[in-house]
């Protein structure tokens, strides 16, 4: 006899059963329903959160980037103080939420995925030693080989920023043989090309950018990647290759910036033939017509006198210089490649080593102290300026023993024209000096009215760079003064004071000591020129920061 259970008991045998099932599932976290939950638990929990703040976070730091594009950019943003203090609270929310599927959820699969997002924190907050404990730690715990080359891209950045450059070269070759996705690779690429950029081999780091730019899915990011490049191919002399990249950023249609400076850079990797320069001339004056290219006058100007540098024509460049310097306003460093320009042409074509120092100094004033070409510039202006200190002083003694020598009547006559010239020099400045004047007085008028003032002219410390001889004390009619010993308003105003405290005498020895009646200083027998006239001119060229400096 076959016994029958009520269809209620079988559904009871069966609900036990499978509670029992689930109950001794759970009791072990290796289980594969027990496995699972964790996994959810950590991913869409801790972990998730963390992430998107760090995307956030990363996001804000690419935006935050000030460009210098007189330089290579940098292929990452720059980390300093201010970068953190900015983003500490959001970093330390990142290392707290990714520490809840760590401490939470231990045997998830997320966990190595938490401790990368903490190691990137912590990198960004600049504590790279921490940073490199916890890259070092998931390279060696983890079982995910994705995660293992995160975290080695991570160490390897965190050793470049440190300097550890053979440590980072160690990671590099350890990544050859790892195969990752190709978010990884693109990161390994650009990792590796400021490997090389910091190593001082721009070649290699170009074959590194050519493989990393298909990998880089945001346009503008890709187009930003391509202007380095660009940058790179033109210290290298590979105009052709730069172009090319020149004309894929604007293809896409960058941000405005962006495709400002690839125009320009155009302009310099360009064949200057006469048709391009034509068509640059005209390119040029379009873009200082557009009101919205005000902020960059400075740097229009400037390109435009490195186009003028590279055809050799130095006092156009001069002149264009000194128009980008008069524009320059709230870029500060422009100024600085600005004259830094400008002593190059003084000191290289030009040898006008006097200038050369003059330019060298402001430019160590206003150039950024990162500047990877600082440290050259600094030691040059020092060594410039102890050279145009001797020339001078030599230069001065040669003057002083051709007026010796001369007879006192040529020498009145020189003094006379000498007196001439000076007065209509204090004339000249003083009428630019009341010019200038009145032009501030205007700007202050309309800026008070709400119209932003606009600068017409260089203020009276800014000389006039056209001129090839311009700041050169020695050149009258370029600086508006004359060198001492030519100057007549000097000669005039010392030889006054001598005949008014020691009267009207010759040159003898002992002549303070020698109580006379003066003789005319009209002496065929030693001319007549007053010793106190001697100054202490010769250093003003380097020492003087009114008139006689370009620094403005």
């Amino acid at each position: 006899m076959i016994r029958t259970f009520p269809l209620t008991q079988l559904w009871r045998a069966w609900l036990v059963a499978l509670l029992s099932l689930g109950a001794a599932g759970c009791a072990s976290d290796k289980s594969m329903l027990s496995h699972q939950l964790n996994n959810v638990a950590a991913r869409d929990n801790g972990y998730f959160l963390a992430r998107e703040k760090l995307r956030e976070t990363e996001t804000a730091l690419d935006k935050g980037r000030v460009n210098d594009y007189n330089r290579v950019l940098p292929l990452f943003p720059t980390l300093d103080s201010g970068t953190v203090r900015a983003t500490r609270p959001d970093l330390n929310d990142i290392i707290k939420k990714a520490s809840l599927p760590i401490q939470h959820r231990p045997g998830s699969d997320w966990t190595d995925d938490s401790y990368l997002l903490v190691g990137w924190a912590r990198f960004y907050k600049m504590e790279f030693d921490d940073a490199v404990l916890t890259f070092k730690y998931v390279n060696s715990t983890s079982k995910d080989p994705f995660a293992k080359q995160e975290a080695l891209i991570g160490l390897m950045r965190s050793f470049l920023v440190l300097k550890q450059l053979d440590n980072a070269k160690a990671v590099s070759d350890l990544l050859d043989r790892e195969t990752g996705l190709a978010r990884d690779a693109r990161a390994l690429f650009l990792t590796r090309a400021e490997y090389f950029l910091q190593i001082g081999e721009p070649k290699n780091a170009i074959l590194q950018l050519e493989r990393a730019v298909p990998l880089i899915p945001l346009k503008n990011e890709r187009s930003r990647t391509r202007y380095i490049l660009a940058q790179l191919y033109q210290e290298q002399n590979q105009n052709q290759e730069a172009t090319q990249q020149l004309n894929e950023i604007l293809k896409r249609n960058p941000p405005y910036e962006l495709d400002f400076f690839a125009k320009l850079m155009l302009g310099q990797v360009s064949d200057l033939n006469t048709q391009n320069k034509a068509r640059l001339d005209k390119y040029y004056a379009g873009l200082l017509k557009d009101l919205k290219n005000k902020e960059y006058r400075d740097k229009i100007y400037y390109e435009m006198a490195r186009v003028a540098y590279r055809q050799q024509k130095y006092t156009d460049a001069l002149a264009l210089l000194r128009t980008s310097a008069k524009a320059t306003n709230t870029n500060r460093s422009q100024k600085g490649y600005t004259y830094l320009l400008a002593g190059r042409i003084y000191y290289e074509n030009l040898q006008k080593y006097r200038l050369a120092a003059a330019y060298y100094d402001s430019t160590t004033q206003a150039l950024p102290k990162e500047n990877p070409t600082y440290a050259a510039v600094q030691e040059r202006a020092g060594i410039l300026k102890e050279f145009a200190r001797q020339y001078t002083i030599i230069e001065t003694q040669d003057s002083l023993q051709a007026l010796v020598k001369l007879p006192a009547t040529e020498l009145e006559q020189r003094l006379s024209k000498y007196a001439a010239a000076e007065l209509e020099a204090k004339r000249v400045a003083a009428e630019k000096a009341l010019l200038a004047q009145k032009a501030q007085q205007k700007a202050q008028q309309a800026q008070a009215q709400g119209a932003p003032g606009v600068p017409s002219a260089l203020s009276g410390n800014q000389r006039d760079i056209s001129n090839p001889n311009a700041f050169d004390p020695t050149n009258a009619v370029a600086s508006g003064a004359l060198w001492y010993f030519d100057n007549p308003t000097s000669l005039s105003t010392a030889r006054t004071d001598f005949i008014r405290r020691w009267g009207d005498r010759g040159l003898r020895d002992n002549w303070r000591t020698v109580n006379q009646p003066s003789n005319s200083p009209n002496t065929q027998q030693n001319g007549g020129v007053p010793p106190s006239i001697t100054g202490n001119d010769q250093t003003r060229v380097n020492g003087d920061k009114g008139a006689n400096s370009p620094t403005g």
